[in-house]
């Protein structure tokens, strides 16, 4: 059709890129014509958008299948940063580039406890016997309270702290309003359309954000993700929620930054509260 290359211009396209190295062994001519032929004979030629060729999987178990060496030795030695670290750094809560999550039964605190642990990070105070390294703003990316409710909450905390430190965390605590407008529309880190799952649109963007706000006066570092029912339009089941942590593990090891998720657990799990019997299982989802 109009625009479409013509089968010679297809098969000029495939040779060149063949005597380019763009393909991972050489290719006679004969095969790409019968490649060609083959692709014709189920639907009309359209236009050919060259594409790099996909890395051969036996190349990239080539390259990665090597011993450690010792730089890689001798890095391991040093911690991995943690939003919260002990002063020895052999202990640390929420690592960065890492996802972790805090689960609790439904109305049991779980936001306050991460209102908690926000206000110790942006304000650099020790939380147990860990601290951050540095003064470091945080997120909180919540589908489930809109802005207006952590206002309140934050306010409880606001109140009651001499100026400067009021002043800092009003400033080093960001909380967007995922409730309303365009964001309340593509607020959903994971979309479903049926069985089938995709990363939400806002994805990229807020990778985009976080750095940006990584390269402020005070640095991102810590995002928290409320809550992995209300981000995902996935099934609570194992496949919905690993593919929820993959889509954050993305954005932490695209960012740097600590990613927490908070999460509900099962009714079944609060009958081992009291014993602490508590395995993956009392995570709803597994």
């Amino acid at each position: 059709h109009s625009g479409a290359m013509t089968r010679r211009e297809a098969f000029d396209t495939m040779c060149a890129r063949r005597d380019a190295g763009r393909y991972s062994r050489p290719v006679p001519a004969a095969e790409i014509q019968r490649a060609l032929d083959g692709a014709l004979s189920k639907r009309a030629l359209s236009p050919i958008v060259p594409e790099a060729p996909p890395t051969s999987i036996l190349d990239a178990l080539d390259a990665a299948c090597v011993p450690f060496t010792l730089e890689e030795l001798a890095a391991s030695a040093i911690p991995h940063p943690h939003a919260f670290m002990s002063p020895d750094g052999r202990r640390g809560l929420f690592p960065e580039g890492e996802v972790s999550i805090v689960a609790a039964p439904g109305r049991e605190g779980k936001t306050s406890a991460v209102i908690a642990f926000v206000k110790h990070y942006a304000l650099g105070l020790p939380l147990a016997d860990m601290a951050p390294t540095e003064i470091r703003s945080a997120l909180i990316f919540s589908a489930e309270d809109d802005r207006a409710q952590y206002s309140r909450k934050f306010e409880a905390q606001h109140i009651y702290s001499p100026f400067d430190e009021g002043e800092m965390l009003r400033r080093n605590v960001i909380i967007p309003e995922l409730h309303t407008g365009e964001l309340g529309d593509c607020r959903e880190i994971v979309k479903a359309n049926g069985k089938n799952l995709a990363r939400g649109v806002i994805v990229e963007p807020l990778i985009a954000k976080i750095n940006k706000m990584k390269n402020q006066e005070c640095p991102l570092g810590l995002v928290v993700f409320e809550t992995a029912s209300t981000i995902s339009e996935a099934e609570e089941d194992n496949a919905g929620l690993r593919f929820l942590i993959m889509t954050l593990k993305h954005i932490a090891k695209t960012t740097g930054v600590a990613v927490v998720l908070t999460h509900h657990t099962n009714q079944e799990s609060g009958n081992a509260l009291s014993s602490l019997e508590l395995s993956e299982a009392a995570i709803r989802g597994g």
